[in-house]
């Protein structure tokens, strides 16, 4: 055998715990980025159950001439405190806000995710939606919550 092979043994203490260091160092770098990521894909997640509710509503319209504050007259069943549950994680749940003398119920209307659990680090969603509005840029505005400042989103 030659003397290379011979003196050759394994690792060290010491350059296991430089590599241990080194992994804990790039893990302490990647996730807080993976976890905004994470937040942003189920912020999809709300988006979409908030334009599924949003299609019901302008199929009850189209039959009634007027729009709903209530989700079970959409055809929602097992809502959860007058709730609808939008996903198997219920990460989101929304509501339909009650009509003011700016937004009446005839032409407008309003949906709120709150944003539960883990996902309430990345603020509610809102969907105001008015049928009178000029442009279609007005008719449905998409909004998070980003620390108690409403700002517009898609």
């Amino acid at each position: 055998m030659s003397r290379v092979s011979r003196d050759m043994h394994g690792v060290t203490l010491i350059e296991l715990m430089v590599v241990v260091v080194i992994i804990g160092i790039l893990a302490t770098i990647a996730m807080p980025g993976y976890e905004a990521y994470v937040r942003r894909s189920h912020r999809g997640d709300g988006k979409e159950c908030l334009l599924r509710v949003h299609q019901r509503m302008e199929t009850y319209r189209t039959r009634k001439q007027t729009y709903t504050t209530s989700l079970s007259a959409l055809g929602y069943s097992g809502l959860s405190s007058g709730a609808l549950v939008c996903s198997t994680d219920d990460l989101y749940r929304v509501t339909i806000a009650a009509a003011t003398p700016t937004c009446p119920i005839k032409n407008c209307y309003q949906l709120l995710a709150t944003a539960r659990g883990r996902q309430s680090d990345d603020g509610n969603l809102r969907l105001t939606y008015n049928a009178a509005a000029s442009t279609a840029n007005q008719r449905r505005i998409l909004e998070r919550d980003d620390g108690g400042a409403w700002v517009t989103w898609d």
